[in-house]
């Protein structure tokens, strides 16, 4: 598990998703109520744009998704895109909190802020990551949103 954990973590690194995916599926196959292997598929899924999928994916492990704080904030987001706003705003809320400095927990819950009509926090949220010399372009739109209100 460690050696297929850390070649699946290496090939994410170097954004080589194609070699990735067979890892994770041997993983799964392999450890199959090993919740970092669903978070992977769900990963997977994300890359893919497969919200819906996911959403049912990690649904099926819900209460080992909420002591797994990445599967979390990757359900919240599933939840996020398929317009489910106050049950992702449950989800990363309390990741936000716990780790503020996390810039996937900070976006996705901006967005979440946004989409409520809260821009003020919103900028609140994002502002730390948007205004960074090597701030990721996503947070610099979600930092505009939020000061266009």
């Amino acid at each position: 598990r460690p050696a297929l954990l850390g070649a699946i973590a290496e090939l994410g690194n170097a954004d080589r998703v194609d070699l990735l995916r067979p890892l994770v599926e041997r993983g799964r196959a392999a450890y199959p109520n090993d919740i970092e292997f669903f978070y992977l598929t769900a990963r997977l899924k994300a890359d893919d744009g497969d919200w819906t999928g996911v959403r049912n994916l990690l649904q099926q492990r819900e209460a080992e998704v909420g002591e797994h704080p990445d599967a979390r904030g990757l359900y919240g987001q599933a939840l996020l895109e398929l317009g489910q706003v106050e049950l992702a705003r449950a989800q990363l809320a309390p990741l936000y909190r716990q780790y503020p400095d996390n810039p996937m927990f900070a976006r996705t819950y901006a967005m979440i802020l946004l989409q409520e009509g809260d821009a003020g926090e919103a900028q609140r949220v994002i502002a730390p990551f948007a205004s960074r010399p090597n701030a990721n372009q996503a947070d610099r739109e979600i930092a505009q949103r939020a000061a266009a209100g």
